[in-house]
């Protein structure tokens, strides 16, 4: 399929050349966070080996058999939960209609937001570990999967004023947030504009300080096209014409991005449910909102504000926080877990293991088994 459109060749290497290290480098580069106070400086004593009883990430020398499919646990297509919606009409903000699924029960409800260009469905088997601990919503964010789709995508804080109003309509106080890549965003947003309102929170493969705020400076390479060595480069590529008929044309979040996940490949009945949400290029239109969102060395100015703001909020909050980062990952490599670990109060860190960006995707025991010892022993 990608031989055929060669410019999704190319995306496609953009990503696998992030999600294979290049990323994860602790180069000199490595930005100071505005406004926070907060710098990650070189050789710094905080970036020590991971905890190995936290980490099932094998060396670089045998890698190569962490990737293979033998090595992969089960993970079912089936999504075998009640579809619910609600609808909201936040302020200034279009009446939407949000689906969620629920499961569990108990004294926290831990509300897990996924990212570009999933839905609740990416949460499907992390969702059983995670309800014999409390009650587990999932939602779908607005522009995505079966709730309200319009024709423009949601900027970064009207996801989050999305989110607000669920919260409310659902009268959830005081949830533990469970954040992934777009819903990263979201969350944090919404986490640093309502301070007292969150109980704890888990991030995993989010844009968090020091990857953001985002500068060109922090790619060594200036993100030549076979130095893709910064996240900074692949959302640079995505605001290009070539990136954007990649989006539209070419259905790059699924095809180049889900499809590529390199550790353990989604399962083609997964993959079918994920393409089902993205037909058309005019359904995958809205998707270009998400790159000119993102800001970079200050523009567009709106959003490096709000970005500013929840990594000075993720500087100073005394809630509870999770890390998990894998190897190789994309936006949380080890670096970037061990920065947050020295600078963010209240935080603790765990491997995954080996896993590039969907990690849900790829072991979503591991994932249900990392949140669980975390709430155990920081947040119940």
């Amino acid at each position: 399929m990608l031989q055929e459109h060669p410019q999704m060749v190319f995306c496609a290497a953009v990503f696998a050349a992030l999600t294979l290290g290049a990323c994860a480098s602790t180069n000199d580069s490595t930005p100071d966070i505005v406004d926070a106070g907060h710098s990650l400086p070189k050789d710094s004593g905080t970036q020590t080996q991971p905890d190995a009883s936290m980490s099932s990430a094998p060396d670089s020398g045998t890698m190569d058999s962490g990737m293979q499919m033998g090595s992969c646990p089960e993970r079912s297509a089936a999504f075998p939960f009640e579809d619910k919606f609600v609808t909201v009409t936040p302020q200034g903000l279009p009446e939407a209609s949000i689906r969620y699924v629920e499961s569990g029960s108990g004294p926290d409800t831990f509300v897990l937001i996924h990212g570009i260009p999933a839905s609740a469905y990416l949460w499907r088997n992390v969702i059983p570990g995670l309800a014999q601990k409390g009650r587990v919503i999932a939602l779908d964010l607005v522009g995505y999967g079966k709730s309200y789709r319009p024709e423009t995508h949601p900027t970064f804080p009207q996801h989050a004023n999305y989110l607000k109003a669920f919260l409310e309509a659902l009268s959830i106080q005081n949830p533990v947030l469970f954040v992934h890549d777009l819903g990263g965003m979201a969350g944090l947003i919404y986490a640093a504009n309502n301070p007292g309102t969150i109980k704890a929170l888990a991030i995993m493969e989010s844009a968090i300080p020091p990857v953001v705020p985002a500068s060109s400076s922090a790619s060594p390479s200036g993100c030549m096209a076979q130095q893709l060595d910064h996240p900074v480069c692949f959302w640079a590529f995505l605001k290009t014409e070539m990136g954007q008929k990649a989006i539209v044309d070419d259905n790059f979040f699924i095809e180049g991005a889900v499809a590529s996940e390199p550790v353990c490949p989604v399962t083609e009945e997964a993959m079918a449910i994920y393409r089902a949400d993205w037909p058309t290029p005019d359904s995958r239109r809205p998707l270009l909102g998400v790159p000119a969102e993102i800001a970079i060395d200050g523009q567009p100015e709106a959003s490096y504000q709000e970005v500013v703001r929840f990594s000075n909020w993720l500087m100073t909050s005394q809630v509870e926080k999770l890390i998990i980062y894998a190897t190789p990952g994309t936006l949380i490599p080890e670096p970037v877990a061990r920065y947050a670990e020295a600078n963010f109060p209240k935080t603790q860190i765990k491997s995954f293991g080996p896993g590039a960006h969907f990690l849900q995707e790829v072991n979503p025991q591991r994932v249900s088994e990392l949140f669980n010892v975390w709430y155990d022993e920081k947040v119940k």
